[in-house]
């Protein structure tokens, strides 16, 4: 996908590349991420692997999960990919993004505060402590 606003190319992983060597700032809930270059690619390897790791502790097979996006819209449904005692990590296929929430006691998962990157979702879903 290319980033409207710098023309860079994204990838689903948080990485964003761009013609200039210049380190750009992007903005995420957990962990800045930057345009890869020759002098920052041992950073994105790291965060990938941490990620990798993180996730081998929290995988579900996938499932379709209730989800309101605001008070006044219809349910939807989201896809989870992983769980960390009632955390989700679920796909918005709707805005492409992944992120991190806690179903509501009907069952619906309201709050949808997406991460944006697989990798930044899958390293907050690990840094929270499971509510059970």
């Amino acid at each position: 996908m290319v980033d409207t606003r710098s023309g860079r190319r994204c990838f689903g992983i948080g990485i964003c590349l761009s013609s200039s060597k210049r380190s750009s700032q992007t903005e995420s809930k957990t962990l800045n991420f930057r345009s890869v270059t020759d002098s920052n690619i041992g950073d994105w390897v790291e965060h990938i692997a941490e990620a990798a790791r993180a996730y081998e502790k929290y995988p579900v097979a996938p499932y379709e999960q209730r989800c309101l996006r605001s008070a006044d819209s219809r349910i939807e449904r989201i896809f989870v990919v992983a769980r960390n005692g009632s955390q989700l990590l679920f796909f918005d296929d709707v805005e492409e993004e992944f992120g991190v929430g806690v179903p509501d006691n009907d069952a619906n998962l309201r709050d949808l505060g997406t991460f944006g990157p697989l990798v930044a979702a899958v390293l907050a879903l690990d840094r929270i402590e499971p509510i059970h």
